[in-house]
């Protein structure tokens, strides 16, 4: 099948690529070999055009895989920061200003700076720690059936659901098996922001949801500035491993990763993940 999409001129061609690809790996329906073929177009008015071929196994389907399709190269265009611009012939009926847009971003540092306050992993952080991580912080949409995290990929970042709703997932012997479903507020992939541990479950969107993401780069600056932070961080880690062992194993390594390590040898993994040395 073939797609027209259109991106600002401000984005590199690489970017806009690995955005489309993405797409097409978390659309049901397009096969992953041949890898989907994108090449640039054209450079229009308002926009580069690229064009996108993609293979299909079932053409009865074909219509509904691509429509899909586009509707995954919005999510993942909106997650890599890639505007699809509008035509320069139309006109808005309001005008935003350089005010109103400071005001959007204000309402979102605030929204964000709410779920660290209310997630365990931060209580730790003071007020200004709290809003330097939600300023480096950001969100990501993602569309039903997409996937926030995959077992075995490597990790340096953890999800807060901010809305909607998503299924964790983890596969056995080649059988997948699902955990548990979370709801906002809830967090997962903490041991993988502290330590660089891979995923060991994947998440999945039953529908439309967005979340607050965390990565290591972020916590970084909030690390060099106060290491004693990583201290406070690694007792809350081994106890929220200790609150999970009356649930499943699957569920406690799902949310922590690795299950026998206690304080010290989890303080020791975050210490050599962010490049600081020390001891207690």
């Amino acid at each position: 099948l073939h797609a027209t999409v259109g991106a600002h001129y401000r984005h590199p061609p690489a970017d806009v690529f690995a955005a489309i690809e993405e797409a097409a790996r978390q659309t049901e329906g397009v096969l992953p070999s041949p890898a989907v073929d994108v090449r640039t177009e054209e450079f229009g008015d308002f926009a580069v055009g690229y064009d996108v071929k993609y293979w299909i196994r079932d053409y009865v389907d074909s219509e509904e895989i691509a429509k899909s399709f586009m509707t995954h190269v919005w999510y993942a265009f909106d997650r890599h920061g890639i505007e699809i611009p509008f035509p320069i012939r139309q006109v808005y009926a309001h005008e935003v200003t350089a005010e109103t847009e400071a005001e959007r971003e204000r309402d979102l540092e605030e929204r964000i700076v709410r779920h660290l306050r209310g997630t365990e992993l931060f209580e730790s952080l003071d007020e200004e720690e709290t809003r330097t991580l939600a300023k480096r912080a950001r969100l990501e949409r993602f569309f039903t059936g997409e996937v926030l995290m995959r077992q075995g990929d490597p990790g340096d970042s953890m999800h807060i659901l901010d809305r909607g709703r998503v299924a964790v997932e983890v596969t056995r012997d080649g059988r997948s098996r699902r955990l548990t479903e979370l709801e906002p507020r809830a967090f997962i992939g903490e041991m993988a922001l502290m330590t660089g541990a891979e995923r060991t479950a994947t998440v999945i969107a039953l529908e439309p949801t967005r979340s607050v993401v965390v990565d290591h780069e972020a916590f970084c600056g909030i690390l060099e500035r106060n290491p004693s932070v990583a201290e406070r961080i690694s007792e809350t880690l081994a106890r929220r491993r200790d609150e999970l062992e009356a649930t499943s194993a699957e569920l406690r390594e799902a949310a922590l990763g690795a299950t026998q390590e206690d304080r010290h040898q989890i303080l020791s993994r975050i210490r050599d993940f962010f490049g600081f040395g020390g001891s207690e």
